[in-house]
């Protein structure tokens, strides 16, 4: 008996050219991923593809046939690949990018081959992204923003908490290399409430409510950086009360007479000062009415509690900064306007310090584009467009046109 070939058709022939040619291309565009994208993603897709492409089944067998022990060899290397391949396409579908997953899972990451964290091929940039916004009647603006993409992210795990309850979470950093280090830079936490720097843990019992967004500064271990809020709120017990004012009541020079009605919603309340302290020569009455005249130089930090003068279960508390300061800046905050191109300049004043004033921006604010970095004086050109967007900034540094 012997066996006869197939008769095999052009069309046969041409369909099994096709399919090795698709299977070629698609595993050498798996490899050229790999190559411009090295990351968990892209090995995880190229180990697929090279194991689950069927255009390479039949190569493996018609070539072992003739010897046993190499095909028994080529069986358990099979099933290595085939559980790295689905192990691969794991990894891809679920888009884990290098270095990006939780640590507890990092040591299964480092289970695939070549699958370890690395900086080859991996994109970061530090500096300044503008964007030109043009209206339908081809007037533009344009704004300059500080840009930087880090290896480093921080979840953002809801940890909302109840005014008067214990609360405690840690901040979850994503990325990088442990330990990590975190500082926090900017914005208050609630009263009673505190950041560790060793366990990376804001915790302790909430004394006011609100909402909060601290800014930390994040280092991982090779010095890889990230600048980030952490946003969270805290709730009253019994809602129904709700303080207006922001927590920062901004300064006075000392000797100037001061007055801010305080508000709240959305019913009838008393005020009364709980904690801290005013600055002398301040009051505040059961209305709200904060007001004085104080020449003791300082920071002040006190809570206020608004409660319903009909139901005393119901109140919101709040903690207030006011700082009273020998500096008063004698210069209105409406500023002259400047004009697209034209050299601007304008003097600020200022009174009551003991030497030389230095003016520096804050950093939460930006300059119109085509100005440089603040000090005493402005005078630069501002940039050729035919409309500009209205500041309200501190300035100014002198410069000359360029």
């Amino acid at each position: 008996m012997a066996a006869r070939p197939i008769r095999t058709t052009w069309l046969d022939r041409g369909v099994l050219l096709f399919n090795e040619i698709i299977a070629t291309v698609f595993i050498l565009a798996a490899a050229w991923l790999v190559w411009t994208r090295p990351s968990g993603m892209t090995w995880g897709f190229f180990l697929y593809a090279v194991w689950f492409n069927s255009g390479q089944d039949f190569v493996f067998y018609t070539s072992l046939q003739e010897r046993p022990h190499l095909l028994l060899a080529q069986e358990v290397v099979g099933a290595v690949m085939q559980g790295l391949g689905y192990a691969g396409f794991l990894l891809f579908a679920l888009r884990v990018p290098s270095d990006q997953t939780f640590p507890a899972w990092r040591g299964w990451q480092l289970v695939l081959p070549l699958v370890q964290p690395g900086t080859h091929g991996e994109t970061y940039f530090l500096g300044n992204a503008t964007f030109d916004v043009t209206d339908v009647n081809g007037a533009v603006s344009k704004q300059t923003f500080p840009l930087k993409v880090s290896k480093l992210a921080l979840r953002t795990d809801n940890t909302d908490a109840i005014l008067g309850t214990p609360m405690s979470t840690a901040l979850r950093i994503i990325g990088g290399t442990a330990p990590y280090h975190a500082t926090l830079i900017r914005g208050p936490l609630p009263a009673g409430v505190s950041f560790d720097t060793t366990t990376l843990t804001i915790g302790g019992t909430p004394a006011e409510t609100g909402g909060f967004g601290p800014q930390f500064d994040i280092t991982d271990n090779n010095g890889e950086t990230l600048r980030v809020h952490y946003y969270f709120t805290v709730r009253n017990a019994v809602p129904g009360v709700s303080i207006n004012n922001f927590w920062d009541l901004g300064s006075n020079s000392n000797g100037s007479f001061y007055s801010n009605q305080l508000s709240a919603c959305c019913t009838a309340v008393t005020w009364s000062v709980i904690g801290g302290a005013l600055p002398p020569g301040f009051t505040l009455s059961s209305g709200g009415l904060l007001a004085g005249s104080s020449t003791t130089i300082g920071t002040y930090t006190f809570l206020v509690k608004a409660t319903d003068t009909g139901n005393a279960s119901r109140f919101d508390v709040r903690q207030f900064q006011f700082v009273v300061t020998p500096v008063a800046i004698q210069t209105g905050t409406d500023l002259p306007n400047g004009f697209v191109g034209s050299p601007y300049s304008q003097d600020l004043s200022a009174t009551g310090a003991p030497g030389p004033i230095a003016w520096t921006l804050d950093s939460a604010t930006y300059l119109p584009p085509g100005l440089s970095e603040p000090l005493l004086r402005l005078n630069e050109c501002l940039p050729t467009a035919s409309k500009m967007t209205s500041y309200v900034l501190p300035f100014f540094v002198k410069s000359s046109c360029r």
